[in-house]
Protein backbone atom coordinates (compact mmCIF):
# COMPACT_ATOMS: atom_id res chain seq x y z
CA UNK A 1 0.00 0.00 0.00
CA UNK A 2 1.25 3.44 -0.92
CA UNK A 3 -0.20 6.75 0.21
CA UNK A 4 -0.81 9.17 -2.65
CA UNK A 5 -0.58 12.65 -1.12
CA UNK A 6 -1.91 14.28 -4.30
CA UNK A 7 -5.04 12.11 -4.25
CA UNK A 8 -5.53 12.77 -0.53
CA UNK A 9 -5.09 16.52 -1.06
CA UNK A 10 -7.62 16.67 -3.91
CA UNK A 11 -10.21 14.61 -2.05
CA UNK A 12 -9.69 16.61 1.15
CA UNK A 13 -10.21 19.91 -0.67
CA UNK A 14 -13.47 18.62 -2.17
CA UNK A 15 -14.68 17.33 1.19
CA UNK A 16 -13.79 20.55 3.02
CA UNK A 17 -15.92 22.44 0.50
CA UNK A 18 -18.75 19.88 0.61
CA UNK A 19 -19.08 19.95 4.40
CA UNK A 20 -18.17 23.65 4.71
CA UNK A 21 -15.39 23.27 7.28
CA UNK A 22 -14.60 26.91 8.15
CA UNK A 23 -11.23 28.70 8.06
CA UNK A 24 -9.41 25.70 6.64
CA UNK A 25 -7.45 25.37 3.41
CA UNK A 26 -4.67 23.25 1.93
CA UNK A 27 -1.36 25.08 1.50
CA UNK A 28 0.75 22.31 -0.02
CA UNK A 29 2.34 18.95 0.62
CA UNK A 30 5.08 16.52 -0.25
CA UNK A 31 5.86 12.84 0.18
CA UNK A 32 4.36 11.81 3.50
CA UNK A 33 2.99 15.17 4.66
CA UNK A 34 0.24 17.68 4.01
CA UNK A 35 0.31 21.36 5.05
CA UNK A 36 -3.02 22.81 6.24
CA UNK A 37 -3.84 26.37 7.25
CA UNK A 38 -6.49 26.39 9.96
CA UNK A 39 -7.72 29.57 11.64
CA UNK A 40 -4.65 31.45 10.45
CA UNK A 41 -2.08 28.88 11.65
CA UNK A 42 -0.16 26.37 9.55
CA UNK A 43 0.02 22.71 10.53
CA UNK A 44 1.97 19.85 8.93
CA UNK A 45 0.10 16.55 9.08
CA UNK A 46 2.78 13.85 8.78
CA UNK A 47 2.12 10.16 8.24
CA UNK A 48 2.39 8.80 11.78
CA UNK A 49 6.17 8.73 12.31
CA UNK A 50 7.21 9.10 15.95
CA UNK A 51 9.60 12.01 15.38
CA UNK A 52 9.23 15.01 13.16
CA UNK A 53 11.84 17.36 11.72
CA UNK A 54 11.37 20.96 12.77
CA UNK A 55 10.09 22.49 9.56
CA UNK A 56 9.65 26.25 9.21
CA UNK A 57 6.34 26.11 7.31
CA UNK A 58 4.15 24.95 10.17
CA UNK A 59 3.60 23.03 13.40
CA UNK A 60 4.03 19.23 13.03
CA UNK A 61 0.92 17.17 13.84
CA UNK A 62 0.76 13.35 13.71
CA UNK A 63 -1.65 11.90 11.16
CA UNK A 64 -3.19 9.07 13.18
CA UNK A 65 -5.59 8.26 10.39
CA UNK A 66 -6.74 4.92 11.85
CA UNK A 67 -8.77 6.90 14.40
CA UNK A 68 -11.15 7.76 11.53
CA UNK A 69 -11.63 4.13 10.49
CA UNK A 70 -15.33 3.30 10.73
CA UNK A 71 -14.96 -0.22 12.05
CA UNK A 72 -12.58 0.89 14.79
CA UNK A 73 -14.98 3.68 15.73
CA UNK A 74 -17.83 1.17 15.85
CA UNK A 75 -15.75 -0.91 18.26
CA UNK A 76 -15.16 2.13 20.45
CA UNK A 77 -18.88 2.97 20.43
CA UNK A 78 -19.71 -0.56 21.60
CA UNK A 79 -17.52 0.14 24.64
CA UNK A 80 -18.92 3.64 25.22
CA UNK A 81 -22.52 2.42 25.14
CA UNK A 82 -21.71 -0.38 27.59
CA UNK A 83 -22.72 -3.22 25.27
CA UNK A 84 -19.33 -4.71 26.10
CA UNK A 85 -18.07 -3.58 29.49
CA UNK A 86 -15.54 -4.31 32.20
CA UNK A 87 -12.77 -4.85 29.66
CA UNK A 88 -10.04 -7.21 30.82
CA UNK A 89 -7.91 -7.55 27.70
CA UNK A 90 -7.29 -7.04 24.02
CA UNK A 91 -5.60 -9.02 21.27
CA UNK A 92 -3.97 -7.02 18.48
CA UNK A 93 -2.44 -8.29 15.27
CA UNK A 94 -0.86 -5.88 12.79
CA UNK A 95 1.09 -7.73 10.12
CA UNK A 96 1.69 -6.37 6.63
CA UNK A 97 4.20 -6.45 3.78
CA UNK A 98 6.79 -3.68 3.78
CA UNK A 99 5.29 -1.82 0.87
CA UNK A 100 6.52 1.76 0.75
CA UNK A 101 4.27 2.93 3.57
CA UNK A 102 3.83 0.35 6.30
CA UNK A 103 6.86 -0.80 8.27
CA UNK A 104 7.20 -2.25 11.74
CA UNK A 105 7.82 1.18 13.35
CA UNK A 106 4.57 2.59 11.99
CA UNK A 107 2.67 -0.54 12.96
CA UNK A 108 3.90 -0.19 16.57
CA UNK A 109 2.78 3.45 16.64
CA UNK A 110 -0.69 2.43 15.43
CA UNK A 111 -1.16 -0.35 17.98
CA UNK A 112 0.08 1.79 20.89
CA UNK A 113 -2.19 4.67 19.88
CA UNK A 114 -5.24 2.43 19.50
CA UNK A 115 -4.91 1.26 23.11
CA UNK A 116 -5.47 4.83 24.29
CA UNK A 117 -8.09 5.42 21.57
CA UNK A 118 -10.22 2.47 22.71
CA UNK A 119 -9.80 2.66 26.49
CA UNK A 120 -8.73 6.26 27.20
CA UNK A 121 -5.91 4.76 29.28
CA UNK A 122 -2.16 4.90 28.84
CA UNK A 123 0.20 1.97 28.72
CA UNK A 124 2.35 1.92 31.86
CA UNK A 125 4.30 -1.36 31.57
CA UNK A 126 5.68 -3.29 28.60
CA UNK A 127 7.12 -6.75 28.07
CA UNK A 128 8.40 -7.30 24.54
CA UNK A 129 10.45 -9.83 22.64
CA UNK A 130 13.54 -8.57 20.88
CA UNK A 131 12.65 -7.44 17.38
CA UNK A 132 13.83 -10.20 15.03
CA UNK A 133 13.40 -9.90 11.26
CA UNK A 134 11.10 -6.91 11.85
CA UNK A 135 8.69 -8.96 13.97
CA UNK A 136 7.84 -8.86 17.66
CA UNK A 137 5.36 -10.00 20.29
CA UNK A 138 4.55 -7.75 23.22
CA UNK A 139 2.32 -7.55 26.27
CA UNK A 140 1.18 -4.13 27.46
CA UNK A 141 -0.60 -3.19 30.67
CA UNK A 142 -2.65 0.00 31.11
CA UNK A 143 -3.15 2.19 34.17
CA UNK A 144 -6.25 0.22 35.26
CA UNK A 145 -4.85 -3.21 34.51
CA UNK A 146 -6.11 -3.99 31.00
CA UNK A 147 -3.73 -6.47 29.32
CA UNK A 148 -2.98 -6.18 25.61
CA UNK A 149 -1.32 -8.98 23.66
CA UNK A 150 0.21 -7.61 20.44
CA UNK A 151 1.69 -9.34 17.41
CA UNK A 152 3.39 -6.84 15.10
CA UNK A 153 5.57 -7.40 12.08
CA UNK A 154 6.38 -7.43 8.39
CA UNK A 155 5.73 -10.31 6.01
CA UNK A 156 6.97 -11.03 2.46
CA UNK A 157 5.98 -8.82 -0.46
CA UNK A 158 2.69 -9.81 -2.06
CA UNK A 159 1.21 -11.20 1.15
CA UNK A 160 -2.22 -10.08 2.37
CA UNK A 161 -2.09 -7.63 5.31
CA UNK A 162 -3.77 -8.73 8.52
CA UNK A 163 -5.15 -6.17 10.96
CA UNK A 164 -7.17 -7.71 13.78
CA UNK A 165 -8.27 -6.08 17.03
CA UNK A 166 -10.32 -8.04 19.55
CA UNK A 167 -11.46 -6.58 22.86
CA UNK A 168 -12.55 -8.94 25.63
CA UNK A 169 -15.01 -7.77 28.27
CA UNK A 170 -16.76 -9.49 31.16
CA UNK A 171 -19.95 -9.83 29.13
CA UNK A 172 -18.74 -10.20 25.56
CA UNK A 173 -16.19 -9.64 22.81
CA UNK A 174 -15.97 -6.97 20.10
CA UNK A 175 -13.75 -7.19 17.02
CA UNK A 176 -13.11 -5.31 13.77
CA UNK A 177 -13.48 -8.50 11.69
CA UNK A 178 -16.42 -10.84 11.10
CA UNK A 179 -16.15 -13.82 13.41
CA UNK A 180 -15.20 -16.24 10.62
CA UNK A 181 -12.83 -13.90 8.73
CA UNK A 182 -9.08 -13.36 8.90
CA UNK A 183 -8.80 -10.40 6.50
CA UNK A 184 -10.93 -7.27 5.98
CA UNK A 185 -14.03 -7.38 3.77
CA UNK A 186 -15.27 -4.57 1.51
CA UNK A 187 -18.71 -3.07 0.93
CA UNK A 188 -18.66 -3.01 -2.89
CA UNK A 189 -16.88 -5.32 -5.36
CA UNK A 190 -16.70 -4.43 -9.08
CA UNK A 191 -15.36 -7.08 -11.47
CA UNK A 192 -14.09 -6.49 -14.98
CA UNK A 193 -11.15 -7.13 -17.32
CA UNK A 194 -9.86 -9.79 -14.99
CA UNK A 195 -9.50 -7.33 -12.08
CA UNK A 196 -11.63 -6.67 -9.04
CA UNK A 197 -11.99 -3.16 -7.63
CA UNK A 198 -13.31 -2.60 -4.13
CA UNK A 199 -15.01 0.37 -2.51
CA UNK A 200 -15.88 0.98 1.13
CA UNK A 201 -17.18 4.54 1.28
CA UNK A 202 -20.32 6.41 0.33
CA UNK A 203 -18.91 9.90 -0.38
CA UNK A 204 -18.40 10.16 -4.14
CA UNK A 205 -15.39 12.43 -3.52
CA UNK A 206 -13.57 9.49 -1.92
CA UNK A 207 -14.13 6.87 -4.62
CA UNK A 208 -10.86 5.54 -5.98
CA UNK A 209 -8.94 6.11 -2.74
CA UNK A 210 -7.63 3.24 -0.63
CA UNK A 211 -9.15 2.77 2.83
CA UNK A 212 -6.14 4.38 4.60
CA UNK A 213 -6.30 7.35 2.19
CA UNK A 214 -10.01 7.73 2.97
CA UNK A 215 -9.24 7.56 6.68
CA UNK A 216 -6.57 10.27 6.24
CA UNK A 217 -9.12 12.62 4.68
CA UNK A 218 -11.71 11.96 7.37
CA UNK A 219 -9.17 12.27 10.19
CA UNK A 220 -7.92 15.68 9.02
CA UNK A 221 -11.52 16.84 8.68
CA UNK A 222 -12.33 15.70 12.21
CA UNK A 223 -9.33 17.56 13.62
CA UNK A 224 -10.13 20.76 11.73
CA UNK A 225 -13.78 20.56 12.87
CA UNK A 226 -12.68 20.29 16.50
CA UNK A 227 -13.13 16.60 17.33
CA UNK A 228 -9.42 16.20 18.15
CA UNK A 229 -7.32 19.18 19.21
CA UNK A 230 -3.94 19.89 17.65
CA UNK A 231 -2.41 20.22 21.12
CA UNK A 232 -3.78 16.86 22.29
CA UNK A 233 -2.35 15.14 19.21
CA UNK A 234 1.09 16.57 19.92
CA UNK A 235 0.90 15.25 23.51
CA UNK A 236 -0.18 11.86 22.20
CA UNK A 237 2.83 11.82 19.88
CA UNK A 238 5.17 12.41 22.84
CA UNK A 239 3.43 9.72 24.92
CA UNK A 240 3.67 7.17 22.10
CA UNK A 241 7.37 7.90 21.70
CA UNK A 242 7.83 7.15 25.44
CA UNK A 243 6.07 3.78 25.05
CA UNK A 244 8.12 2.88 21.96
CA UNK A 245 11.34 3.57 23.90
CA UNK A 246 10.09 1.20 26.62
CA UNK A 247 9.31 -1.48 24.00
CA UNK A 248 12.84 -1.22 22.61
CA UNK A 249 14.39 -1.38 26.10
CA UNK A 250 12.24 -4.35 27.07
CA UNK A 251 13.24 -6.28 23.96
CA UNK A 252 16.92 -5.57 24.42
CA UNK A 253 16.96 -6.65 28.09
CA UNK A 254 14.22 -9.31 27.81
CA UNK A 255 12.39 -8.03 30.85
CA UNK A 256 9.29 -6.14 31.92
CA UNK A 257 9.81 -2.37 31.70
CA UNK A 258 7.89 0.54 33.20
CA UNK A 259 7.21 3.38 30.80
CA UNK A 260 9.11 6.53 31.74
CA UNK A 261 6.98 9.50 30.73
CA UNK A 262 8.63 12.63 29.43
CA UNK A 263 7.15 16.06 30.12
CA UNK A 264 5.25 16.04 26.83
CA UNK A 265 3.97 12.49 27.36
CA UNK A 266 3.08 13.07 31.03
CA UNK A 267 1.05 10.12 32.33
CA UNK A 268 -1.53 12.47 33.78
CA UNK A 269 -1.81 14.65 30.69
Amino acid sequence: MRMDINKISTALENMLNKYEIPETKIIGGNEGSLIIEHKGKKFIFSLCDRNFPNKPEGTPVPLYFWRANRRLNEMKNVLLTGNVKDVVGMRARAITPRDGFWNVDRLIVMVVDLVKFFFDEKIVTVFSTKMDNNYLNAIFCTEKGIRISAEIGEIPQGSIPSFMFEIIGRNGVVTNLPVDAQVSQHSIYVSGDGNVKTYTDTDFELFGLSQPEIDCVRFIMSVCSGKDSFEALQKDKSYINDVVIAIINSGEHEEKVKVTFSEGGNKNA
